[in-house]
């Protein structure tokens, strides 16, 4: 595909997964090649760029200039270094009321600085506040380089700024552009010489010197100031389809959340079909992307909530010495609703977390990972130095539930069936471990925990002072208001849910795989484009 077949399906291409971010470095890989725009003799003519070239050819070798980025560059440009185009503005310990402006001062996203900075006191200026820049400047993180913490200094402040010393500071000299030094700093080949700079570990930088000793192509300037042009009404382009992708996405989860939450509401069979229809008729609509799928396993688990996922039988007289509860969604009149602690053979208790291992012993207590997708995963574990009797309730046995009971909001209360041989995992402090009677199947009770009404009903009662880890107790779990079918029904309603959920499983691999087709193609109309 060659370079203007690719602007023609520039919006189609940008549906592909990741495209608009493929899309923009693309964009700046053509601009810092001379493939953008069409170079044109009379550019060759400005009398800045002449007088660079005279003192360009005329210069001694710089060997810190060999091994420029292997980019093959239109005749009229000249490959030089950073040092040669712009200069640091100095700096200064500061004396006086100063717009301080750190790394977390840049919306690196745009390349702009964000509109709140502070403004700080000379006596209490962080002693990273040095490197002093001027409006027409760049600033470039050099800590962390990777998250292209880079701005356009575009606008005066009152009081004048002062920058952290974790920037290099660049202002240009006449013959360059600001905004293609900017476009550039941010380009794909400029970050790969900052990578093969780098040093350290948990805050990897580059210094400097090194920094300073970076390559720049430099066209003449009438040209820089044209691929900019082209540059920036690209990114435009970029941002309004953005913008358009995110509200029809909005709209399209809207159109998801209000088919499901209406076939959930439906308590007349006919409203029932017609909405079941309304879901199939425009299912490829409103179940495109794997992001849609978590929806739809929301949607059937609360349907087998309310026992409209199978027909069951109003004959019913297995928990008549149950105490009950008055229903707290709809459901059918011949299911028993009671509080969970009625239901329970053991539990439910917290577990234990000893200090983990590096080397194996007899003794693993599961990771919270082992349970958060609401599925056991039996390789989600740590070795602890304990030993734990036999005869312990911690240790786990097959059918034994576990309930999270310290995670985010998104997953506090998530439940998980162990299937296992027994004395295998203990289970840790952040979860709760139950058995549930004879007549009442784990895996129905997982399905009603992990549903919407669960799910609500533990976001809604978790207490923590933190955030990040919220908590639920003992007697929240005790307290769940639970429905009983009969066993019968149980067990349709349970082979249905995990038909369904299989259907979802094949269907989420499948739009994974239509998207992975799509990025693996995007990724090979970019590279033919910059082979044009």
């Amino acid at each position: 595909m060659d370079r203007a077949t690719f602007f023609t399906n520039f919006e189609l291409l940008a549906e592909a997964p990741n495209g608009l971010a493929k899309i923009r470095d693309l964009i700046l890989q053509l601009a810092v090649r001379g493939k953008l725009t069409h170079q044109v003799a009379v550019d060759q003519e400005d009398p800045t760029w002449q007088q660079f070239l005279t003192d360009f050819d005329t210069r001694p070798p710089r060997p810190d200039l060999e091994g420029m980025p292997p980019l093959d560059l239109p005749g009229s440009w000249r490959w030089t270094g950073l040092r040669e185009v712009a200069v640091p503005c100095g700096q200064k310990k500061p004396d006086a009321s100063f717009t301080y402006i750190d790394v977390g001062s840049i919306d690196n996203r745009m390349g702009a600085i964000k509109p709140s900075l502070a403004v700080i006191e000379p006596g209490s200026a962080p002693s990273r506040a040095r490197k002093l820049v001027q409006q027409g400047s760049v600033i470039y993180s050099t800590v962390r380089p990777y998250l292209l913490n880079v701005a356009l200094i575009d606008r005066e402040f009152d009081p004048p700024p002062i920058v952290s010393t974790a920037f290099a500071v660049l202002y240009h000299k006449s013959f360059l552009e600001v905004r293609w030094l900017f476009h550039w700093l941010r380009s794909q080949p400029f970050s790969a010489f900052v990578g093969g700079k780098m040093k350290g570990v948990a805050y990897p930088a580059i210094s400097d010197s090194e920094f300073w000793r970076g390559p720049i192509p430099l066209p003449p300037p009438t040209e820089q100031r044209r691929i900019v042009a082209k540059i920036e009404e690209l990114m435009t382009l970029c941002d309004e389809l953005e913008v358009h992708q995110k509200a029809r996405n909005n709209i399209r989860i809207r159109l998801q959340q209000s088919a499901l939450q209406h076939l959930a509401a439906a308590s007349e069979p006919k409203s029932q079909a017609a909405h079941w229809l309304r879901v199939r008729d425009h299912f490829h609509i409103l179940h495109d992307t794997p992001d849609s799928i978590p929806r739809l396993r929301q949607a059937i688990l609360q349907l087998a909530v309310q026992g409209r996922l199978v027909s069951g039988s109003p004959i019913f007289v297995e928990w008549n010495g149950v105490p009950r509860l008055p229903p707290p969604v709809e459901s059918p009149t011949y299911w028993v609703w009671t509080n969970l602690e009625n239901l329970l053979e053991f539990g439910p208790t917290n577990g234990l977390s000893p200090k983990p291992v590096v080397f194996p012993t007899a003794t693993k207590v599961l990771t919270l990972s082992a349970t958060t997708s609401g599925y056991f995963r039996p390789e989600c574990f740590k070795y602890v130095d304990q030993e734990i009797p036999n005869t312990s309730n911690l240790w786990l046995r097959d059918s034994d539930i576990l309930v999270q009971r310290g995670n985010s909001l998104d997953y506090v209360g998530i439940s998980a069936v162990y299937t296992g041989e027994p004395r295998q995992f203990i289970h840790p402090d952040l979860m709760m471990k139950l058995r549930v009677v004879t007549g009442l199947l784990p895996e129905f009770v997982h399905f009603v925990l992990n549903s919407p009404f669960g799910r609500t009903y533990f976001r809604e009662r978790a207490t923590g002072t933190s955030e990040s880890m919220p908590k639920i107790n003992q007697q929240i779990v005790r307290s769940f208001p639970f429905p009983l079918p009969p066993l019968g029904e149980q067990k349709q309603i349970v082979a249905k849910v995990d038909n369904l959920m299989s259907l979802c499983d094949e269907l989420e691999e499948r739009l994974k795989q239509s998207q992975t087709l799509g990025e693996q193609l995007l990724d090979s109309v970019v590279q033919q484009v910059l082979g044009a």
